[in-house]
């Protein structure tokens, strides 16, 4: 078996919540004799040296990177606001990983592609196009539920209506994508039960950490 991992920042070092999640996935498929290979964002906040990685880690994970500036722009903030799209979602799409994609599923045939968050949603007609791969979606959170939170602790009444119509434009795409893929792995049963209520209705299996 042969798995694609996409994920939103370089997996190692484990020393975050997200990146134990992705490290630890690997490490079961690696214990189960699965090959691996993680193509990943490596982002200006997350910005890992990749070369830099222990040796015995490149070497299983085949990883490689894509550079992301996803820092909030002003600008680009208003014209997605302007354009109805969801700017959460909008920091995390680019042409490079989307080419970067495209090339290792032309040379190389995968059972799963994983895709690691929401925020890789984004590159699943790319997955489709040039794969026959089932494509796992991992929710690390329901995200606009986080996305609800701020909104109550935002006192300022401009950023809080900023922040419903950004949570409002999150929860849309985030029910958009349930049905896309051919399997959900949430981390907790509360997820699974929010997922259903948003009307998924496909398998799902629950992965704690």
């Amino acid at each position: 078996m042969k798995v694609l991992q996409l994920c939103l920042k370089v997996p190692f070092p484990p020393n975050d919540g997200g990146r134990i999640a992705m490290y630890n996935m690997q490490k079961s498929w690696w214990s189960n004799d699965v090959q691996v290979k993680v193509l990943t964002f490596n982002t200006i906040k997350h910005r890992v040296q990749l070369d830099q990685l222990p040796s015995d880690y490149l070497q299983k994970s085949t990883i490689e990177g894509v550079f992301l500036d996803n820092q909030v722009k002003v600008v680009d903030a208003l014209k997605a606001l302007l354009n109805g799209e969801s700017y959460n979602i909008k920091r995390f799409i680019s042409e490079e990983f989307t080419d970067k994609l495209k090339a290792i599923l032309q040379r190389e045939t995968f059972d799963v592609v994983q895709l690691e968050s929401l925020y890789m949603a984004p590159y699943i007609e790319t997955i489709r196009q040039f794969s026959k791969a089932k494509i796992v979606f991992r929710p690390h959170n329901i995200e606009y539920k986080i996305w609800e939170r701020l909104i109550k602790n935002q006192i300022n009444p401009i950023k809080k209506t900023y922040l419903r119509i950004l949570t409002k434009q999150l929860k849309k795409y985030e029910q958009s994508v349930l049905n896309k893929v051919d399997l959900l792995l949430p981390l907790t049963w509360e997820d699974a039960q929010e997922l259903t209520n948003m009307h998924c209705r496909k398998s799902m299996m629950v992965l704690p950490i």
